[in-house]
């Protein structure tokens, strides 16, 4: 059923987390201002050269990974090692992986059947994907920067809310339905908008690969409900629903969506006094726009509603109170209430 609403979009001012990794060398203070593409700090260590997947590649299940590897944790490679077999269902023909590359084995993910080749040391830069002034610096924790972001309301979701910003990825053009052999071998530490419509099957490979959460414009109810379950017992993923359930029509709001979430960072935030949550999106160089015009909302105005359980409903001014800092607003559904101005905006502005 076709249950889609107008997409809620606004800017905001938000404290951006960046964590070390490593001991860190800083290359920003507090007070220090920050471009996009800017290197905020550089760490020494390994990242991931190369990924397997064992259980496609090699048809095993995931509770035979361990036993199928061939390589001892932190053992190193070079091209042409075999790293893992299995016998084939016939029982007299071996299945192999080799190393395509050289480097160190990794089992961080092998509860997962995936099999990871890190590369050698090396320095590794984190850059800023945003424009920004830094607001602290914890030598425990990571960086604070003060930015100004986008934010775009969920359909449905079921998420385990994180401070930390992580790269989002997008399935080729993201406006196709996509099948397994559209996804890359490791998504780990990002989230992936998966296509128009995705299947459950094919939003489980790419949890299973790492993925920090899942967004897609939409899907089966029935199949959100069981993958609901797995992800509010792992507690550390997350799925989000933009559009709706079922076949539904593609909306030219998931356009701008995709344009927006290009090559940046994002996180999810639930939304005080609700169940409902939020995505925030950065921007490489956002600058504060109409976010205080609260103070222009009048009688008749049409406005949107960014606090409690009436979040991210549209409605109209219908009168203040005798402190002028609050004001009724009848919502598209007829239910009146009152607000506090600053609560409101513009809808002109949105």
């Amino acid at each position: 059923m076709n249950r889609i609403k107008r997409f809620v979009k606004k800017q905001f001012q938000t404290l951006a987390y960046i964590p070390f990794n490593g001991k860190p060398e800083l290359l920003v203070e507090v007070g220090s201002k920050v471009n996009a593409g800017d290197v905020l700090f550089y760490s020494v260590g390994k990242s991931i050269a190369e990924s397997h997947d064992l259980v496609s590649e090699i048809g095993i299940s995931v509770s035979q990974a361990q036993t199928a590897c061939t390589r001892l944790k932190g053992e190193y490679v070079v091209a042409g090692d075999i790293i893992a077999e299995s016998p084939a269902k016939s029982g007299l023909v071996l299945k192999r992986i080799v190393a395509g590359t050289e480097g160190v084995i990794n089992y961080d993910n092998i509860d997962r059947g995936i099999v990871n080749i890190l590369s050698e040391m090396t320095q590794i830069d984190v850059k800023s994907y945003f424009s920004g002034v830094v607001n602290r610096i914890d030598l425990k924790d990571g960086i604070f920067i003060d930015i100004y972001a986008s934010e775009v309301d969920c359909f449905a979701s079921v998420t385990n809310p994180n401070p930390q910003l992580f790269p989002i990825e997008i399935l080729k053009d993201g406006k196709s339905v996509f099948v397994e052999k559209d996804l890359e071998m490791n998504y780990t530490g990002k989230y992936v908008f998966a296509g128009r419509y995705v299947y459950g099957a094919l939003i489980q490979k790419i949890l299973d690969r790492g993925a920090k959460g899942v967004i897609v414009y939409a899907m089966d109810y029935y199949d959100y409900e069981s993958l609901s379950q797995e992800i509010i017992k792992n507690k550390s993923q997350s799925l989000i629903v933009l559009g709706g359930f079922g076949q539904i029509p593609w909306n030219n709001c998931i356009e701008e969506f995709l344009n927006l979430v290009k090559n940046q960072q994002i996180r999810v935030e639930n939304i005080e006094g609700t169940g409902k949550n939020r995505i925030i999106i950065t921007q490489p160089s956002l600058q504060p726009t109409n976010v205080s015009n609260y103070n222009q909302v009048k009688v008749g105005n049409k406005v949107w509603i960014g606090t409690g359980e009436l979040w991210g409903s549209v409605g109209v001014v219908d009168a203040f109170d005798q402190s002028n800092e609050y004001c009724f607003v009848i919502t598209d559904g007829g239910q009146k209430s009152l607000i506090a101005k600053r609560n409101l905006m513009l809808v002109n502005d949105l």
